[in-house]
């Protein structure tokens, strides 16, 4: 009877052990199916609310609205191989704008999309209003990387505007807008790198006159000639009179014509410009029309130049007046500097209505037109490439080029045609720079 007892209780206490081990493994088991479904939703919870994908471009949510609205206009006008067409309202209104100050983070956003159209904008407005841009790391370093990645030659011309007037040394970028400006793969980019980077990078003097000497590209070694004009740091005027002076002799006219309009046209406000190489100047040139190999029309209307800087002498003058009719006279010279000299002579020779007799017949159509001129006494304007090297350009501005199509507007740049007039064809009338007073 006490075996069956203790038998008894321990069958019980077992019993109790194994209920309590169920009772245990069934909570737990429900815990753990508590925490699977748990996890499930939110599991389900994160993929209903996965983040977006950071917008870019024109639909950056920090874009200014009302920039973004007048664009979205701009994108409903034509687009062809130029540009955009000024026979578009909305685009001639957003290019007459003048209230983009302080929008540099909308337009560097514009600069990211990836329509041609959007960054154009972009880049015309920042090359033109833009300035934090110019300093402020993140932004120029954007720009940067923008230009690097730019492969449309309607967008290069502004895009290499906006990158050269970074201020490299101080956001840490030097290397690499000069990387942009002797190796980007389109010309185009480079050649307006080239155009603005001593506007603010006045340390790469000795680089952009090695551009100007060496470039494997003509049209950028005439804008690195050019932009020497209003880059040429202080202290060192003399040391860009001489070199204009040695570009003079380059096999390429296009390049000398161009140091020619340097050499003419440079006047710093703490000197008299290149007055002391006036006389080489005019003996070079001298040699050109003689040999009859002219055929920049810069070499031509520096002659004008020279007779009315303010540091010229009679005797310069003097020389200036019988080159150009030297120039006038050899037919073995082309006929656009030909009539651009003989428009010279028309303004400044008491005798040229009798002198331009002589070529009223002219086999050149442009020489003929310009002597009927002068005999008329009619008066004439600016061509715009000689209005173009001969006042400072306007920062942001995209600057023409042979084989590039742009446009010269008001206040922003855009890429309508326009022809550069180095050498033209004959049966081009020539007008005379009156200089703005």
């Amino acid at each position: 009877m006490g075996i069956n007892r203790w038998w008894y209780a321990a069958i019980v206490v077992m019993c109790a052990q194994l209920a309590g081990c169920d009772a245990m493994k069934g909570l737990m088991g429900k815990e753990t199916e508590e925490e699977e479904t748990d996890t499930e939703v939110d599991k389900d919870k994160g993929e209903d609310e996965e983040p977006k994908a950071k917008t870019k471009g024109l639909d950056a949510e920090d874009n200014d609205k009302e920039i973004v609205a007048q664009v979205k206009g701009v994108l409903a006008c034509e687009w062809g191989q130029f540009g955009f067409s000024f026979k578009c309202e909305a685009f001639k209104q957003w290019n007459e704008k003048r209230d983009l100050k302080g929008k540099d983070e909308t337009f560097v956003n514009f600069l990211e999309d990836e329509r041609e159209q959007v960054r154009f904008l972009g880049a015309s407005a920042i090359a033109f209003h833009g300035d934090a841009y110019r300093n402020k790391d993140e932004l120029a370093k954007r720009v940067v990387e923008a230009a690097k990645a730019e492969s449309n030659v309607v967008v290069a011309p502004p895009m290499g505007n906006a990158v050269g007037r970074i201020n490299g040394k101080g956001t840490k970028t030097q290397d690499e807008l000069k990387n942009l400006a002797s190796s980007h793969k389109l010309v185009e980019l480079r050649r307006n790198v080239v155009g603005s980077l001593l506007l603010e990078n006045k340390e790469l003097y000795d680089f952009v006159k090695g551009l100007a000497k060496t470039d494997k590209d003509e049209s950028v070694r005439v804008e690195a000639t050019r932009s020497l004009v209003f880059g040429t740091p202080e202290g060192q005027e003399s040391t860009s009179c001489a070199f204009w002076l040695d570009l003079l002799g380059d096999a390429s006219q296009e390049v000398a014509g161009t140091a020619a309009s340097g050499l003419s046209i440079f006047r710093p406000f703490r000197d008299n410009g290149c007055v002391n190489q006036f006389d080489a100047m005019l003996t070079k040139i001298e040699g050109f029309a003689k040999a009859g190999t002219v055929k920049n029309f810069q070499l031509a209307s520096s002659l004008h130049n020279v007779h009315r800087h303010s540091g010229a002498t009679e005797d310069h003058k003097k020389k200036a007046l019988a080159v150009a009719k030297t120039l006038v006279e050899n037919k073995s010279n082309e006929g656009f500097p030909r009539a651009r000299a003989l428009a010279f002579i028309g303004e400044v020779d008491p005798g040229a209505k009798a002198y331009a007799q002589r070529f009223k017949n002219d086999d050149d159509f442009s020489v003929k037109r310009q002597a009927e001129d002068i005999i008329a006494g009619k008066g004439f304007k600016a061509t715009p490439e000689e209005t173009r090297v001969s006042t400072k350009p306007v920062p942001g501005k995209v600057e023409p080029a042979k084989t590039e199509p742009t446009s010269q507007p008001t206040s922003q740049p855009t890429a309508q045609p326009t022809a550069k007039p180095t050498s033209a064809p004959s049966g081009v009338r020539i007008p005379i720079f009156k200089p703005k007073q």
